[in-house]
């Protein structure tokens, strides 16, 4: 078979991992990396109302112009406890309407101006804004549960 016809091993994996992720038995599954990335896909393509991306030219505006409470979620794109914490606060959904605050998503990768304005030390770096003015501010990565009692006070006060 010539080379140029034949298809990247990923073109294949990829799609099987994740079908077998979606129906698997126990003791069968995709990749959990796999899995997870799947399943923010399918999330953000639902949730892109409230859950966005934010880049650096937009921050500024979007903050000043934010009303109530937005969360802002710095983090890497390669990063393990970020996607953990991008899936605790994306746990915020059943809240829903006036409820559930905004929240704006910044990739340091590409946004490396934004990262070095907040003077960001790690990532995930999670910031909590009122109104436009900053509220609160945490570092690291929280479950659904411990991230949802540390951010009560802040969006329903």
């Amino acid at each position: 078979m010539p080379l140029a016809s034949r298809r990247p091993i990923g073109a294949i994996f990829v799609p099987i991992a994740l079908l077998i992720g979606a129906c698997s038995g126990p003791g069968l599954s995709a990749p959990a990396s796999i899995q997870a990335e799947a399943i923010d896909r399918q999330a953000g393509a639902v949730e892109r109302d409230w859950f966005r991306d934010l880049n650096s030219a937009e921050y500024d505006t979007v903050i000043k112009n934010s009303r109530g409470t937005y969360v802002v979620l710095l983090r890497n794109s390669n990063c393990a406890p970020c996607d953990q914490m991008s899936r605790s606060i994306r746990s915020l959904e059943p809240y829903g309407g006036e409820n559930r605050p905004n929240v704006g998503v910044v990739d340091i990768e590409s946004n490396f101006e934004i990262y070095q304005k907040l003077n960001i030390r790690s990532v995930p770096t999670t910031i909590v804004y009122r109104d436009g003015s900053q509220v609160a501010r945490t570092s690291g990565s929280m479950d659904s549960r411990k991230f949802s009692d540390w951010i009560e006070p802040y969006w329903m006060g």
